[in-house]
């Protein structure tokens, strides 16, 4: 009996490697021992949902079971999936008052499998209750809505919340806190001389030290000017004193601050004190690369004080030669905030530093204003700042927010636990900070991990660190982070526009690569995705710890020292000029140790593009293997580097990815490289697998390329370069034969493959075309390949260099393929500029290649079915062609088509197209009719019409024409045009018709307003009922209700009866206004008057 084998490139996670022993492993992967979980878990029951507070529903359900284990709950409102719990309790807040709200609940276990939904259960919010506030203070009412009636300003903290469930609706409002005279250091930033010598500042006892300017430092590291107090070095201990003392408020924390700079010996210590007192800050040692920030915090006693500052040098005699600096120096207040959320008494010190009162306060909402940072730019002085136990249920929303003081955030929280910041603007114009590892920059901040918190729709203009830093523990609800637009220009390290590790980052859009922006992207740990975010970055030279670029770079998304981390749908965009640039890192090791793994890095484009002396790369890896890291099916981009190395990367595999070169590339262009300073940093056997180019010259750029270090081959990188196989054996009826035997060799008679075909008659296998050692590279080809099956057996050669289709039999196969040309038929004509030509063949084992040969010469191939070939006839003469197909199997046999002729004549005569109506300035609502005419020299095969260059329609029928409904486009001008098309593929354009749409009715009637109660010259006490409705042609969203011009009640509905409290009402007239809001903005009022 006959044996053939149909070879066809086939590649999956299970066959990564020629042995048997992974096939075997691979098959019973497959098996039912291995099976996955597809049981979901029960559905939740006895679901119950409470309003208590008008912002607020509490819910509670009966728990799920499930075979695996229920890993959590998705909460839905309103038939949207709206959150998630780990527990069967959640509280949802930031709701509308007076409003109906229908909940349900699934349960999902660890494979993603979701339960049945709950029943819905429905309810309402009660009528929100407004207390008005004007001036900074305690708000200490628990389920309070405090409504702020003015602009407020405070010297150091301007609200504290120690009561739970506070709203602080700031109504359109601003709150500027920290906002006393700042304390003057006289020409503390040393810009002032009198020659060498600083204003201000007695250098008596200072021999070795003046004032100086220059480039000892890059200027962007200065915090203002360009002078500084240098000490040349070696030098005795010594200090020089400001001779225009400082006054000091009593009872009040400050924060004594400088930068200094000291690059030359460990033992020297710079350090700025208060004389006379214990006050200092100081640092001994060698500073960061650039000027370092340091402070010391101290509480002035009951009176004003009054000192000078010292500014130190000591241990400075055995330094070797050279020169160290203070300048920048400060005194600031300590830690004030904005709104500081349930400052604790046992804290020491507190979050605050000028509180007295306290209290727990969870659920709090702060809303709908501004909040400033004033003139004071205070040290730590947040402009939210969460207590750890008040950090649950939180909202901040629809706040403008701006910061500028050293260290301070736009918020901070010791946790957040189903909280949401969202649609907030925020500026965080912080200049220095003191941490870089402890994100003292970032603008929002959760010090401990968060859980099931939502960062969304938030803008970042201005920062110089993070945006965001939040991530959750292992086990806890992941938060999510999405829709957040940001722009920073970063000075320090650790820049990442966002770090969240165990969350959810989807759908961010991160400015950073353009004009003055600058930073890192996003850095995901531990179980987080990463996914469809559009991030550009790039680095400028003014980091302040390396005084000029960031060691190692930009990075547009980094995954390091975590497991389970997905990224994948995101489009990255490097930009290197003088600072280095990398699409994506990966680092899943830890000093060499195994710390992370199954991190899938897919789908995403990642471009790199250097514009200056930097290199850019799409891929940077440290150290990695293939275990901790899969990255497949990627886009990668660059006119600099591909890939670089930075570790010791073993058997990584790359499989299915597209590299693709820029317009320009960099002069040099070197697509592998690595950092192999101590020759244990290099990549080793790591295996590319079916790469896939845009041209050949891209392939060549890349089939060319050995492992770069610096601008010679690293003699200890290699790489193996890959195509999968798989091979399908068939007997002479073309049956599947499971258990045949496959071998496959390689070029020296190395067994590397050797399996049985499977119940379908299949076995798959990866082959190496070549591996690239050192910069020497060895073929691997050609393979053989033996099929074995009973008694008989065969061999033939397949050369690996692209993804192909293989055809071997078993015995000497001596029946050539059948083949014919289906289309064009015999003896037609064509006038077009491409000819389709479709062929059908077959063969007892298998057609490995069918030719298309025109006036007996060969034109094109095809490897597999269907056989179909573009014929363009564009270059070729009007006249008569014959063409003939020719088809082959494995073992060489050759069938031919039976010829085929055709005449050509090549039509490049366009037809001509105009709109005939509505003509040009037409004003058009409703439904408008579309007219055009169209001709050609030989016939209009279709034309299509256009709005603003998009197509809606296509008639192939004359009269051309369309309706077009403009009911559902925005008013405003729409050019209309038409093109048209012959057989030949001719295109005829048309003149463009600009017509106006006008729809769009505006509402200008504002609502009707009516009050029943109280009537005109009531007389009223100390509680009053007031009942009012509103009507509108478009609807009433809101009435609002004012007592002598002072907000007393707020309701979405049309109609309400409220009672009022008051005290402390003068007697004689006052008003009751009510006012009625509808969508458009119009505003209908109506007042009563009433007597006391």
């Amino acid at each position: 009996m006959k044996v053939s084998a149909k070879v066809s490139v086939w590649y999956s996670n299970c066959f990564t490697s020629f042995v048997l022993v992974l096939l075997m492993s691979c098959l019973l992967m497959s098996s039912p021992l291995y099976a996955s979980d597809t049981q979901p878990p029960t559905k939740p029951g006895n679901l119950t949902a409470v309003s208590v507070l008008p912002f607020q529903v509490k819910l509670s359900w009966s728990a799920s079971s499930d075979d695996t284990g229920v890993t959590g709950y998705k909460i839905y409102r309103d038939g949207q999936e709206h959150a998630a719990a780990v527990s069967t309790i959640f509280t949802d807040t930031d709701l509308i008052p007076s409003s109906t709200y229908s909940y349900s609940v699934a349960a999902y276990d660890t494979e993603g499998n979701i339960s049945e939904k709950s029943l819905a259960y429905t309810v309402s919010t009660p009528v929100n209750s407004l207390v008005p506030v004007s001036a900074c203070g305690y708000l200490d009412k628990a389920n309070t809505t405090y409504v702020l009636q003015n602009d407020v300003s405070s010297a150091g903290t301007c609200f504290a919340v120690i009561a739970q469930n506070v709203v602080l609706d700031l109504n359109g409002h601003t709150v500027t806190y920290d906002n006393g005279a700042p304390v003057t250091v006289a020409n503390g930033d040393f810009e002032s001389a009198t020659g060498t010598s600083a204003s201000g500042w007695d250098l008596s006892s200072a021999p070795n030290a003046q004032r100086a300017a220059g480039t000892y430092i890059q200027p962007v590291s200065v915090y203002s000017g360009s002078h500084a107090v240098k000490f040349s070095v070696p030098a005795g201990d010594q200090y020089l004193r400001s001779t225009v003392p400082v006054a000091l408020e009593p009872n009040t924390t400050y924060s004594l601050s400088g930068k200094v700079y000291n690059r030359v010996n460990d033992s020297i210590s710079l350090s700025i004190e208060l004389d006379g007192t214990t006050v200092k800050a100081g640092k001994t040692g060698q500073t960061w690369r650039g000027f370092q920030y340091i402070n010391a915090r101290f509480t002035t006693g009951s009176i004003v004080e009054t000192r000078t500052i010292l500014v130190r040098l000591a241990g400075a005699s055995g330094a070797t030669a050279g020169s160290v600096y203070v300048d920048d120096i400060k005194i600031q207040r300590h830690k004030v905030a904005g709104v500081v959320v349930g400052p604790a008494s046992w804290r020491v010190p507190n979050i605050v530093s000028d509180v007295t009162r306290y209290g727990n306060a969870p659920g709090v909402i702060i809303r709908n204003g501004k909040i400033v940072q004033g003139q004071g730019a205070s040290d730590y002085s947040h402009a939210v700042s969460f207590e750890e136990s008040s950090g649950k249920d939180f909202v901040i929303r629809d706040l403008e927010i701006r910061v500028h003081g050293a260290n301070s955030k736009v918020v901070s929280s010791y946790n957040a636990t189903n909280a949401r910041i969202h649609d907030n603007v925020i500026y965080h114009d912080t200049k220095t900070i003191t941490s870089r590892d402890s994100f003292d920059g970032a603008a929002v901040k959760i010090e401990y991990p968060a859980s099931g918190s939502y960062f969304y729709n938030n803008t970042f203009l201005t920062g110089i660190q993070t945006a965001l830093y939040a991530s959750s523990k292992v086990g806890d609800v992941p938060n999510r982070v999405y829709g957040n637009t940001i722009s920073l220009q970063t000075m320090y390290t650790n820049d990442f526009a966002i770090v969240s590790g165990g969350s959810l980052i989807y759908e961010n859009i991160i400015v950073c690569g353009t004009g003055n922006n600058s930073c890192r992207g996003i850095a995901g740990g531990i179980n987080t995705k990463i996914y469809n975010n559009t991030v550009s970055v790039q680095q400028l030279p003014r980091n302040q710890e390396y005084d000029g670029c960031e060691a190692y770079g930009a990075y547009g998304i980094q995954s390091e020292s975590g497991s389970n981390i997905e990224v994948y749908g995101n489009t990255v965009t490097a930009y290197a000029g003088e600072c280095e640039a990398h699409a994506f890192r990966a680092n899943p090791f830890d000093d060499g140790k195994t710390m992370g793994e199954n991190n899938s890095i897919h789908d995403n484009t990642f471009i790199a593009l250097a514009s200056g002396t930097a290199r850019a790369s799409a891929v940077k890896i440290a150290d990695a293997d293939a275990t901790s890291l899969d990255i497949r099916n990627n886009i990668l981009v660059s006119n600099s580097q591909w890939l670089h190395f930075d570790g010791h990367a073993v058997g990584l595999v790359f499989t299915g990815n597209t590299f693709k070169t820029a317009a320009s590339l960099d002069s040099q262009f070197y697509p592998l490289t690595d950092y192999n300073w101590n020759k244990t940093l290099y990549p080793e056997s790591v295996k590319f697998l079916d790469n896939r180019y845009p041209d050949s010259a891209t392939a060549a750029s890349f089939t060319a390329a050995s492992v770069r270090n610096g601008s010679v081959n690293d003699p200890y990188a290699s790489y193996l370069y890959a195509w999968p196989l798989t091979v399908q054996v068939k007997d002479e009826q073309g049956q599947s034969v499971p258990a045949a035997l496959v071998e496959i060799n390689d070029k020296d008679g190395n067994l590397v493959f050797s399996g049985p075909t499977d119940s379908a008659g299949m076995v798959s296998a990866v082959l190496n075309e070549y591996i690239n050692n050192g910069g020497s590279k060895n073929s691997l080809n050609p393979y053989s390949v033996k099929v074995t099956w009973k008694d008989v057996s065969n061999s033939q050669q397949v050369t690996m260099d692209a993804n192909k289709t293989f055809v071997i039999a078993t015995s000497a196969d001596s029946i050539a393929p059948s083949v014919s040309i289906v289309s064009p038929v015999d003896k037609s004509s064509h006038s077009g500029k491409m000819v389709v030509v479709d062929a059908t063949a077959s063969d007892n084992v298998g057609v490995v290649k069918v030719d298309l040969h025109m006036n007996g010469k060969h034109v094109s191939s095809a490897s597999a079915a269907p056989f179909t070939f573009d014929l363009d006839t564009t270059e070729l003469a009007s006249g008569s062609y014959t063409l003939s197909a020719r088809a082959y199997d494995a073992a060489g046999n050759e069938g031919q088509s039976s010829n085929v002729t055709v005449s050509l004549f090549n039509d490049t005569t366009p037809p001509t197209v105009a709109i005939t109506s509505p003509s040009s300035g037409t004003t058009a609502s409703g439904v408008v009719t579309v007219n055009a005419s169209a001709s050609d020299n030989l016939a209009v095969a279709k034309v299509e019409f256009f709005v603003n260059n998009i197509l809606l329609v296509s008639d192939a029928t004359a009269p051309f024409s369309f309706n077009w409904n403009t009911s559902s486009m925005a008013d405003g001008d729409y050019q209309l045009s038409a093109k048209a098309y012959d057989s030949a593929g001719n295109v005829g354009q048309s003149s463009g018709v600009l017509v106006k749409v006008k729809n769009t009715l505006v509402d200008t009637v504002a609502p009707l307003v009516s009050i029943s109660a109280p009537t005109t010259g009531a007389r009223i006490g100390n509680q009053v009922v007031v009942a009012a409705s509103a009507a509108d042609n478009s609807g009433v969203t809101k009435m609002q209700v004012y007592f002598d011009n002072v907000l007393r009640f707020e309701t979405n509905s049309n109609n309400f009866s409220t009672k009022i409290s008051f005290n402390g009402i003068v007697k004689g007239s006052h008003v009751f206004l009510v006012k009625a809001f509808d969508a458009a903005g119009n505003v209908g009022q109506k007042t009563v008057t009433v007597n006391r």
